[in-house]
């Protein structure tokens, strides 16, 4: 019997976008930020707003309060005049408040 082994890195290419996002809306932002650096696929979906969203909320449950995220697409705007992943542009403004 012949076994042959796809290299990790190759396995990982052929895994469809929807499952690299289900996989990426897992993950803190740490673990996003390494997998932005990966390549230019996983930057993409690692900056997706359906990643950053889930994780905006679950990080900082107060922007339930009505108008705040309003005033942080206000800031963001001011900072990254078109912001292409409007949820992570916000998610890096709350990060630098915090500091």
């Amino acid at each position: 019997m012949c076994i042959h082994y796809i290299p990790v890195q190759a396995s990982l290419a052929l895994l469809p976008d929807e499952l690299l996002l289900q996989m990426f809306r897992r993950m803190g932002c740490e673990a996003l930020t390494v997998c932005a650096t990966v390549s230019v696929r996983w930057n993409r979906l690692s900056s997706d707003d359906t990643v950053w969203r889930p994780r905006l909320s679950k990080d900082v449950p107060e922007l339930a309060i009505a108008g705040t995220v309003l005033d942080l697409e206000y800031e963001v705007h001011i900072l990254v005049p078109q912001p292409i992943h409007l949820w992570k542009a916000l998610y890096a403004v709350l990060y630098k408040r915090k500091r």
